[in-house]
Order: structure tokens, then C-alpha cells, then sequence
């Protein structure tokens, strides 16, 4: 990962996620853990990458049981 800044907006990594080589990060980032960033990829300032989304228990989808990490390609 490109040298991220630090201080207030630096951006947030959570446990086990994985940051490839020459990532760069905007301010006020955060990386949710289990997220996995490709080589070269740009996150622009106050994206939220990996948020597992909330589900009310009358959807559909409530019993699909839990989403696969997101991942972004190299280059993204």
C-alpha cells in the first residue's frame, strides 16, 4: 500500500483485510474486515468498503445466510 496519511482522516483497515501493493487510499476510508483490495487500486475519500448490510427480518433475503467478502480486483 502507497503511503497512506495519517492523523484525522486517515483511513480506517479493519482486521484481516487485505491491502495489495500501490493501493491508495483516500481520506476518511474504512476497510471492513475480511475485504480484500487489489494491487493498484484507488478507494476515493469516504468510500466504505465491506459494510455486511443490514437485513430486515421480513426480506427475502433474510435467510440467505451471510454475504461472500467483497473483493476488488487488481486495478480497480
Amino acid at each position: 500500500m502507497s503511503a497512506a496519511p495519517e492523523g484525522p482522516g486517515a483511513p480506517v483497515i479493519g482486521e484481516g483485510a487485505q491491502v495489495g501493493a500501490d493501493v491508495r487510499l483516500g481520506a476518511f476510508v474504512v476497510v471492513h474486515p475480511g475485504t480484500v483490495i487489489g494491487d493498484g487500486c484507488e478507494v476515493q475519500d469516504h468510500a466504505v468498503l465491506g459494510k455486511p448490510p443490514r437485513v430486515a427480518p421480513h426480506s427475502r433475503s433474510a435467510g440467505s445466510g451471510p454475504l461472500e467478502p467483497l473483493v476488488l480486483e487488481s486495478g480497480v
